[in-house]
């Protein structure tokens, strides 16, 4: 049951000698863990949006609900779930993990574009090369092999959830 460090599995007896089962154990951790990301995420959202109806006069802000959908909550989803279950495996296989998904949201690996977790390939300057725009706004197409991998990453970060909840056998 070490999801995330060796001191759960010293404490293992006082967590589940609460009402709460495992599977309810690991739904609160999720659930902190997703608020957590809410609010982090929420922050420089709601700054950008003060900065573009101050400077820019602009508060069409539904424009920016299916971007931020496509490319925040496919990867949030599939990180935990996968986190959650290399956890469950061991919790030291977290450390590797912590600065891979790091550079992979951090940098631009250009992975192709049903495997790019974070959309990095959607945000960058080659973008504009690909298209030929320079100036003015980017046209914004996302190619179908690019939503149904957002499709596949969520489905994949809800099967690792499933996986980390099932009870286990100790």
């Amino acid at each position: 049951m070490s999801v995330f460090s060796e001191k759960e599995v010293a404490v293992r007896n006082i967590i589940f000698s609460t009402p709460l089962s495992e599977p309810e154990y690991y739904l609160l951790k999720t659930s902190a863990i997703a608020a957590v990301f809410v609010l982090a995420a929420s922050l420089p959202i709601l700054l950008s949006f003060a900065y573009y109806a101050h400077y820019f006069n602009f508060y069409a802000y539904d424009e920016f609900t299916l971007p931020l959908l496509l490319f925040l909550l496919p990867s949030q989803i599939f990180v935990l779930g996968l986190a959650l279950a290399v956890g469950r495996v061991h919790s030291r296989l977290l450390y590797p993990l912590l600065p891979l998904v790091l550079f992979l949201g951090f940098f631009n690996p250009r992975l192709p574009a049903w495997f790019d977790l974070f959309g990095n390939n959607f945000l960058s300057w080659p973008l504009r090369w690909y298209l030929g725009v320079m100036e003015g706004p980017i046209p914004y197409i996302l190619p179908n092999d690019f939503l149904y991998s957002r499709l596949v990453f969520i489905f994949m970060g809800v099967v690792m959830f499933a996986f980390t909840c099932r009870k286990s056998k100790t």
